[in-house]
């Protein structure tokens, strides 16, 4: 007895539905994971001669003490935080900060 051939496109279907399944369970976990991370943020000022300078600070709040000091410093007349701290609905992990505090 000969056994049937498979359709292709069948058991592709059904390789990709099982992906995406695991995909998007994966990203759940991902984001829950980010929901519980909590920060501390501070604002500062600073002055160069007439110059005032806007300084912030984000660390993980983990309570750990003596960690590294990334410092990101910027050359626009604008505050560098929503480009180094972007948050975007929906998408974990786009905050250049907060990956560098994790």
């Amino acid at each position: 007895m000969t056994e049937p051939k498979s359709s292709g496109r069948r058991d592709f279907f059904k390789t990709s539905a099982v992906v995406l399944a695991a995909t998007t369970v994966g990203a759940g976990a991902v984001q829950a994971a980010e929901k519980k991370r909590k920060y501390v943020t501070e604002d500062h000022w600073g002055q160069k001669g007439d110059v005032k300078l806007y300084i912030y600070r984000k660390q993980l709040a983990d309570g750990v003490k003596n960690k590294p000091v990334l410092f990101l410093v910027h050359g626009s007349s604008f505050s560098g935080r929503g480009g180094f701290d972007l948050q975007v609905k929906n998408h974990p992990n786009y905050s250049f900060m907060e990956e560098f505090a994790n």
